[in-house]
């Protein structure tokens, strides 16, 4: 049985990678959440339509007001026999798709520039074993 080759290796560690970024918590715990909570908790009280939600790119944001039933179920709950508005959720999602693939090109430029030139000589597993069993 033959070993992976060194593209195939770095290949596989890529999709890791990217695919442990997307699906960690770091972003996609706060981005639904982010696209209706503003619009759903501002109140004359708090004064977020003022304060916030001005400021937010309305296609970046779920619905018009806190009224909006995408917005409601989202936040309370979706009522026995209604479907997920999907309809409403498409033009934010495409919004932030923009940004989030952004976001990965950005930061796998960075890791690719960090990059030692002593890593291009070395296996993908280095780091996984200590150095008293590579010698």
């Amino acid at each position: 049985m033959r070993g992976f080759s060194a593209g195939e290796l770095v290949l596989i560690w890529g999709m890791i990678g990217v695919a442990g970024g997307i699906a960690g918590s770091g972003l996609m715990r706060y981005l639904a959440p982010w696209l209706a909570v503003p619009r759903y908790y501002a109140t004359a009280v708090n004064e977020y339509d003022s304060t916030v939600v001005r400021h937010l790119p309305g296609r970046m944001m779920l619905g018009k007001d806190a009224a909006d039933p995408a917005m409601r179920w989202f936040m309370e709950g979706l009522p026995k026999g209604e479907r997920i508005p999907w309809a409403s959720w498409t033009i934010p999602l495409a919004a932030w798709l923009g940004f989030v693939l952004l976001m990965y090109a950005a930061n796998c430029a960075f890791a690719r520039e960090q990059g030692h030139p002593s890593d291009h000589h070395t296996t993908l597993g280095w780091f996984l074993v200590p150095d008293k069993v590579l010698a």
